[in-house]
């Protein structure tokens, strides 16, 4: 019995850490540790959550797939592209000057997951292809100060870039990019960035200077290449949290 009280307890505290202030909240003053969601609402919301770049004929939308609703970045042509950046921008865990260790931190991890299904890979600009934390908006394979999920020859890459030093992997047994999958990618207050694949670790970065510089976005982007035709990527289901808890 004195366990399960104990456990309760820490339950209990868990939960009230994790919710948000009281008031009204903007993608600027964000309330609390859960910092974005997205399940998809009848419109992209440009107020609170989303901002979007294009070029062509690209699009930026919510649309209705499966079940499901998707933001949707669509490069209808030869040479579009589309991107989405949050409109948070949150600093990463151990921005911190001066502090080092775990117990100098409130907030040990930053996360980011969420569904994704890529539409004709092989059309893909891999240079602009990104999914993950940003220094920067609409930021690009290339930018620097990146941690997410990238192409490289239309296989899955997990990249670490801090300041255009990069570490890179590509994912061993990698999912079927054109089928919906869940993908995960993790900042920690040390600069480790850890990546996973439907719940499954599938690279961790032991970074040596090369995580990224915050404060950080969330970033979706692609493009189709010129001499190709259209591409699309669908991201559902999004959540971006901090945890104090690795």
């Amino acid at each position: 019995m004195a366990a399960y009280i104990t456990q309760v307890k820490t339950l209990r505290r868990q939960l009230i850490r994790a919710l948000n202030a009281t008031g009204a909240f903007t993608a600027s003053t964000v309330g609390g540790p859960m910092l974005l969601q997205e399940h998809g609402s009848a419109a992209i919301d440009t107020t609170n959550k989303w901002q979007s770049q294009v070029a062509g004929t690209g699009v930026v939308s919510i649309v209705t797939q499966a079940n499901s609703r998707a933001l949707r970045m669509n490069s209808a042509a030869s040479s579009d592209t589309a991107s989405a950046s949050s409109l948070a921008i949150v600093g990463s865990p151990g921005h911190n000057t001066g502090a080092t260790t775990r117990e100098r931190f409130i907030y040990t991890s930053m996360n980011l997951e969420f569904i994704m299904r890529i539409t004709n890979v092989a059309n893909i600009d891999n240079a602009r292809f990104f999914a993950g934390f940003s220094a920067t908006t609409f930021a690009l394979r290339t930018t620097n100060n990146v941690a997410g999920f990238v192409l490289a020859s239309d296989a899955l890459n997990v990249l670490s870039d801090g300041g255009g030093t990069e570490t890179i992997a590509v994912v061993g047994s990698p999912p079927t990019l054109t089928a919906v999958q869940k993908y995960k990618v993790q900042y920690t207050f040390d600069g480790n960035t850890n990546f996973w694949v439907n719940d499954a670790l599938v690279t961790a970065f032991t970074n040596a200077g090369n995580a990224p510089a915050g404060p950080l976005y969330v970033t979706f982007n692609t493009g189709s290449e010129a001499a190709t035709g259209a591409s699309v990527m669908d991201i559902s289901d999004l959540r971006w949290w901090l945890d104090d808890e690795v």
